[in-house]
């Protein structure tokens, strides 16, 4: 009887174990920052190496969580480029998505900042993915520190890079 009530208390230890779902972090990266949604923090390697944070309310991180969860971005892996396939002439400046479980990197996503949804010959996953990053710069947008922060980059390049002669 001793060994029947350890055995059962055994399994219900095992069994009530605190399991924790793998901690998902999206990153995104461009030539400009580098903006972690989890933490909110930003670099700006160019820049000095800066290293600022954008606060994020409460409803922003649900409004990501939401995003997460409608396509499915815990369950990517592997590298992938969403390009379209129309061959690109002029140099693709990309935002890179790095999907991270538990502070490892799974996956990493190309996207083109020159893809035109209506002509672009996506797949499914490419064209979800695509979805994916507008509703996501939609609310990073709205957001004032991110939005402070890409104006200040903007004006910087404006002011300091001088297009190429033709």
């Amino acid at each position: 009887m001793k060994k029947l009530i350890l055995l059962s208390l055994f399994f219900l230890f095992i069994n009530c174990e605190n399991k924790t779902a793998d901690k998902i972090e999206v990153i995104i990266s461009n030539q400009n920052y580098t903006l972690n949604l989890e933490n909110g923090n930003i670099e700006i390697d160019w820049y000095n190496n800066f290293k600022g944070k954008v606060n994020f309310t409460k409803e922003e991180k649900n409004s990501f969580n939401k995003l997460f969860s409608k396509y499915e971005v815990d369950t990517l892996n592997g590298e992938k480029h969403i390009y379209g396939k129309k061959t690109l002439i002029m140099p693709n400046f990309n935002n890179k998505f790095i999907i991270q479980k538990n502070k490892k990197s799974v996956s990493e996503i190309d996207i083109s900042e020159q893809i035109n949804i209506k002509n672009a010959e996506l797949n499914q996953f490419e064209t979800s993915f695509y979805n994916f990053k507008e509703e996501l710069f939609q609310i990073l947008n709205q957001n004032k520190d991110f939005k402070n922060y890409k104006d200040s980059i903007y004006s910087w390049n404006r002011k300091h890079i001088k297009p190429p002669y033709l």
